[in-house]
């Protein structure tokens, strides 16, 4: 019939164009990308430029995240989420999904390893009881901070201790 003829033909134009995609997935599997040979000190250093100017923070998510690094390829987000700098700056933006905000920022603060942290928060935004606990944890490593809290999440919130400057912050 009419109708399995044209299947056959379809399937034999399937046939054909796995084999062409197959070919082309293979030549690029062969291509040596110059930048995937650059050693990983060196890749680490060019993401730190790739960020805003520490102590100024990059936004959690979108092109100018770290994020958007660890997502480029296996090797980019070994070097990224190994690299403790592109995480220790860290903008706490109001989230109107608070427990995303706080399992980012526990993920944030966790790649940032031992480095002294930058915090901040936009203007106007308040943020949570929950987050301002959270960070307080971290406390022994802020070197720069500029928060906004709602003043009743505050005054829930324990501060215990002085404040003093992270190692290379200013007293």
């Amino acid at each position: 019939s009419i109708a399995e003829i044209e299947i056959a033909d379809l399937q034999r134009a399937i046939r054909a164009l796995r084999t062409e995609k197959q070919d082309i997935v293979d030549r690029l599997d062969c291509y040596q990308y110059p930048v995937l040979t650059l050693p990983t000190e060196l890749v680490s250093e060019i993401f730190i430029h790739f960020l805003p100017d520490y102590p100024s923070s990059p936004p959690l998510r979108g092109t100018r995240s770290p994020n958007i690094l660890a997502a480029i390829c296996q090797k980019w987000r070994y070097i990224a989420l190994s690299s403790p700098l592109l995480w220790r700056a860290i903008s706490l933006d109001y989230a109107p999904n608070a427990q995303g905000q706080l399992r980012m920022l526990e993920t944030w603060l966790s790649r940032s390893g031992q480095c002294p942290l930058s915090l901040q928060t936009k203007k106007g935004d308040c943020i949570s009881s929950e987050v301002l606990t959270l960070i307080f944890q971290y406390k022994p490593r802020w070197q720069h901070v500029k928060l906004m809290a709602c003043a009743s999440d505050l005054f829930s919130t324990p501060i215990e201790g002085p404040l003093t400057p992270a190692p290379g912050g200013r007293p």
